[in-house]
């Protein structure tokens, strides 16, 4: 009788564990009326049943740049790559892209949370030390380009360029400074940089606008010797490049310099 009793708190013990060891999953409570959900998740299931798994990348455009080194990826454990496109359309009740996201839960139940990003990173990787010719600009940035002496990390406004133009700048007499806050005086500036250093920059515009006056016609006779403090001031000092993961890439910005 005591050999039954254990039998039975042993088996009590180890169905209990299991449960809670089970995954909990946002489907297990799905309301009957999202019946879009519902037709997704029984076809997700029964190729999951029968081995199948997919992953899905939410794309946006562009598509992902290294969808062919993930697709390579992803083969090796028998994974298919598969772009899905939200839909435009939104129902009240109904959960659009179940298929996707039931098997994205099965491929982190059976992989890890961090498989997929893992994987992200080393296909991204290899894109880019394949692609190191290709000159990228800031949406593809993971670091942007550092001059000297910045203090954050900041696409457009470089604080160090900043501090040093304001050392090196001298205003002409007939030069007009901005009257209040809301106004503009600032030199927007084409900067091309390669993956040593390097730079090259040219002048797009110069940029004054009285928010009082409403107008932008000054200052036009008077802002030419910025151009060439500018331009030496960039180009003759060694930046740190922009980086995509452990790469120095070349990039493209367009940067800022603001006038008093």
């Amino acid at each position: 009788m005591k050999i039954v009793e254990t039998i039975l708190i042993l088996a009590i013990l180890t169905t209990s564990c299991r449960q809670s060891d089970k995954k909990v999953s946002r489907f297990d409570s799905l309301p009957k009326s999202d019946t879009t959900c519902l037709k997704e998740l029984e076809k997700a299931k029964k190729d999951f049943k029968k081995g199948r798994l997919i992953y899905c990348n939410y794309s946006q455009f562009p598509r992902l740049r290294c969808e062919k080194e993930m697709t390579q990826l992803l083969e090796q454990y028998n994974i298919p790559f598969k772009n899905e496109y939200a839909s435009d359309v939104i129902i009240e009740g109904q959960t659009d892209d179940c298929y996707c996201d039931y098997m994205q839960e099965q491929i982190e139940n059976q992989h890890g949370k961090k498989f997929i990003d893992s994987l992200l990173y080393i296909a991204d990787s290899v894109y880019i030390s394949n692609n190191l010719d290709k000159i990228y600009d800031y949406v593809d940035w993971d670091k942007p380009p550092v001059f000297p002496g910045d203090k954050k990390l900041d696409p457009t406004n470089h604080s160090g360029l900043q501090t040093e133009f304001e050392k090196l700048v001298r205003y002409p007499n007939n030069y007009q400074y901005k009257t209040d806050s809301n106004s503009m005086a600032m030199v927007k500036i084409y900067l091309d940089l390669d993956e040593f250093g390097n730079a090259k920059a040219d002048i797009a515009e110069f940029i004054f606008w009285n928010f009082k006056t409403k107008k932008g016609d000054f200052n036009t006779e008077t802002y030419k010797p910025f151009e060439k403090i500018i331009l030496s001031l960039i180009e003759k000092t060694k930046w740190t490049p922009a980086k995509i993961k452990s790469f120095n890439i070349k990039s493209k910005s367009e940067i800022f310099i603001y006038l008093k």
